[in-house]
């Protein structure tokens, strides 16, 4: 299945870019396409997914067509 994947902040530097097609196997999760691009787990636990503008887990299901947003919340004070 294919998707449109753009990443954020620290994830562009990591990825080597910003915006990304690719061609996933069905039922492949978000966890998995983040770690799959070779993004370190590490970050799992502060990664915010969007999927067709909309927040999701990360064990939510890509679905053909998908467009994803991957980043990591910025907070401050």
């Amino acid at each position: 299945m294919k998707i449109h994947l753009t990443v954020y902040g620290e994830f562009r530097k990591i990825l080597g870019g910003k915006s990304f097609d690719l061609d996933l196997r069905n039922g492949t999760t978000m966890r998995e396409l983040i770690l799959g691009q070779g993004i370190p787990e590490k970050y799992l636990s502060y990664t915010m997914a969007i999927v067709n503008e909309r927040k999701v887990s990360l064990d939510e299901l890509l679905k053909e067509g998908d467009t994803v947003d991957v980043f990591q919340p910025v907070g401050g004070g």
